[in-house]
């Protein structure tokens, strides 16, 4: 403020003011009066004069204030931005730590799923293989096109049109028309770090920016008063470089950040008028609509309830877990929101059910009905990926002609009219009671095994039926099964001298010793039989499609049907084929042999199985031949598979050891038990009395 000397002067005017109805020389007094009165007044006016000193040092402080007050402004609005640069750093920590703390809550909460409760559903482990890969959305497009468009960086719109990296662009030579002189006052390299620190920014902090280095004001003068132009006001532009607010043109700076008037005119129209500062970005930020814990855990133990069943011997190792095919995602939902009707508690959306079941769980509706190859899934990858080496191209072209030569021999022996041709597989686990009652669906249920042949003469399938209560699925079990189916086919084929088997290439069911002693024993069993040669389809490529079709004729017969019990299966099995129905073999605990123990005796172990693609079986027990590939020019290798002592001194002709009983292998557990009885009050009279008998 300016100090008020106004009253020091009117004090002197008051004394030297002429009086308005005329002065004498006597009302002026004396000289000496006068003198007195000039020396007053000279330093009255000394005084004057150091007061406006006074008011000049006082404005040049009041000056210097101002200057000072601005640049703690900005210095203040600077913390402001790296305070709001801090805090949105932790507030991404604070999201991170969230996620994290949500995924840990997660996993605690899944713990449960890691216990195996007698063949439920399982889920052990937090980082296991899901149905469906986990969202990702750093790696969306949309999103990937946002930051790189935030950061300044060439990206593809949503058009898929290319658009380039912004850049810093000089729209005029500020060295030579610009007032402001801006290219003598930021050299290149600083506007190149200003734009550097400005794409460096989050958008909200990109708004503090532009709100600190710019200022609105109202225009300085008009051009005319009554003039009615919509502008009423002028920006000022400013950067920072080396802690140094240096004013520049217009172009210059929307040069330097490679933008337009648009944002600007945004940061200030929407800042905050109290503060100032621009008001952060609101997108974006309603509040997270959360579920609750306990309706996800609802979903979970409800996903958890129902049993699983085996898969097929081909995925015995695989880690997926498989439930019935007559279930699938909209039934089982509709079988929870009748759960929740009857406990009265509010179900959750089906899509969140889904995203539980995808997310969460590794399981599927159905057990693969044929595998593609391994070696030409992966070889094709890596073709696709160009990591093709030369060693896999040439074990590749080895495998197809390995296939185009199992081809031509499986079509050779079609054509072979006279050749009794059995091709044999074991059909997808089935599981019974099979109805669409929906208590069925969680409980265990008694696992029906079904080894299916197929004669090339008669064109008739044979079916040996078996439960888990009387045997497994082992080697031992298949070999009695086809041995019993065998038997059966030489009764319908009594001409038959020779046998020619083919089936997939599975070691631990068709292709070992275990099979090999099986063939001949039979062969020392019936001596009418001169020649047995099983054959095996290259891996991954099957060559039983005969037995492939009954297995689609029975499972399509399954759909079309209920069926309680074993007895009931049987039935089903005879109205599959009208036309030619089925020969139904129902396995007995008598026909289940141990050949394994018998093999032992023999030196099969110099048989490459995992190799073969044929064994060859003959009248003469000790003797086997095998090869290794189904070309015509593949050699054929004979070997004596007699032991050192007591058998090499057995004569030729001399009958293979006896085979004992297989002692029992099946054995149900009593919580499988337990469902089968609860279940029983759905079943017809007869199924009730075969479960009965077989609890007994």
């Amino acid at each position: 403020m300016e100090p008020d000397a106004g009253p020091a002067k009117d004090g002197v005017r008051a004394k030297f003011a002429t009086p308005d109805h005329g002065s004498t020389s006597e009302e002026l007094g004396t000289v000496e009066d006068i003198s007195g009165m000039l020396v007053e007044v000279a330093a009255v006016e000394q005084e004057l004069g150091s007061a406006d000193n006074l008011h000049v040092i006082v404005k040049e402080e009041l000056g210097a204030t101002d200057i000072m007050f601005g640049t703690v402004k900005e210095d203040l609005v600077a913390a402001d931005i790296l305070v709001g640069t801090v805090e949105e750093e932790l507030e991404a920590t604070d999201i991170l730590v969230g996620t994290v703390e949500e995924e840990l809550v997660a996993a605690e909460e899944s713990g449960m799923a890691g216990e195996e409760l007698g063949g439920t559903l399982t889920n052990s482990e937090p980082k296991k293989k899901t149905r469906k890969r986990a969202l990702n959305p750093s790696t969306w497009k949309a999103n990937i096109r946002k930051r790189l468009h935030q950061e300044g960086k060439e990206y593809t719109n949503a058009s898929n049109a290319k658009v380039p990296a912004k850049k810093v662009r000089s729209q005029k030579n500020c060295a030579l028309s610009c007032k402001f002189k801006c290219a003598q006052k930021v050299t290149p390299t600083e506007r190149e770090q200003c734009f550097l620190d400005y794409y460096k920014l989050t958008q909200n902090r990109k708004h503090d920016y532009i709100a600190m280095t710019t200022e609105c004001a109202m225009k300085e003068r008009q051009t005319c008063c009554e003039s009615q132009r919509k502008r009423t006001f002028s920006f000022k532009y400013f950067l920072n470089v080396e802690s140094e607010r240096i004013r520049v043109c217009k172009s210059f700076y929307l040069g330097t950040l490679a933008i337009s008037q648009k944002p600007i005119y945004n940061t200030h129209l929407k800042k905050n008028q109290t503060t100032g500062m621009p008001k952060p970005d609101s997108r974006g930020k309603h509040a997270k609509r959360g579920i609750d814990l306990q309706l996800k855990e609802q979903v979970r133990d409800h996903i958890r309830s129902f049993p699983v069943v085996e898969s097929h011997y081909c995925r015995a190792r695989t880690e997926r877990q498989y439930l019935e095919s007559t279930l699938n995602l909209s039934r089982m939902y509709d079988l929870y929101q009748r759960k929740c009707l009857e406990e009265v508690s509010t179900p959750v959306k089906e899509s969140f059910y889904r995203f539980i079941f995808n997310s969460e769980f590794n399981i599927s509706f159905h057990i693969p009905k044929s595998d593609r190859c391994d070696r030409c899934e992966s070889y094709q990858t890596a073709l696709d990926q160009n990591l093709l080496s030369q060693d896999a191209e040439s074990t590749q072209k080895k495998h197809i002609a390995d296939k185009t030569a199992m081809r031509q021999e499986r079509q050779a022996d079609r054509d072979a009219k006279n050749t009794l041709v059995v091709c044999f597989d074991l059909q997808n686990v089935i599981n019974c009671p099979r109805a669409e009652i929906s208590s069925f669906f969680y409980k265990r249920k008694l696992n029906l095994y079904n080894l299916t042949a197929h004669s090339s003469i008669s064109k008739k399938g044979y079916c040996a039926i078996w439960t888990e209560g009387m045997s497994g699925r082992g080697a031992n079990d298949i070999a009695s099964a086809f041995v019993k189916i065998l038997d059966q086919i030489i009764l319908d084929h009594p001409d038959a001298t020779s046998i020619i088997t083919w089936s997939d290439s599975c070691v631990p069911q068709n292709r070992n010793s275990i099979m090999a002693f099986a063939m001949a024993e039979y062969l020392t069993r019936n001596t009418k039989i001169h020649q047995i040669t099983m054959k095996y389809s290259t891996p991954g490529h099957s060559a039983v499609q005969e037995v492939d079709n009954m297995h689609s004729q029975i499972e399509k017969a399954m759909a079309l049907s209920e069926f309680y019990s074993p007895v009931s299966f049987l039935r089903l099995l005879l109205k599959v084929n009208r036309n030619n129905p089925y020969r139904v073999i129902q396995m007995r605990e008598s026909d289940f042999f141990d050949f394994h123990a018998c093999s032992k005796m023999f030196k099969y172990k110099q048989v490459p199985f995992s190799e073969v693609c044929q064994l060859g079986f003959d009248q003469c027990p000790y003797k086997l031949s095998y090869k290794k590939s189904h070309a015509a020019h593949a050699s054929e290798v004979t070997l004596d598979i007699r032991g050192p002592s007591k058998t090499r001194k057995l004569a030729p002709t001399c009958t293979l050891p006896k085979p004992r009983r297989l002692p029992k292998q099946g054995c149900i557990p009593e919580s499988k038990m337990k469902d089968l009885e609860s279940m029983f009050r759905f079943m017809p009279q007869t199924d009730r009395e075969y479960y009965c008998a077989m609890i007994k």
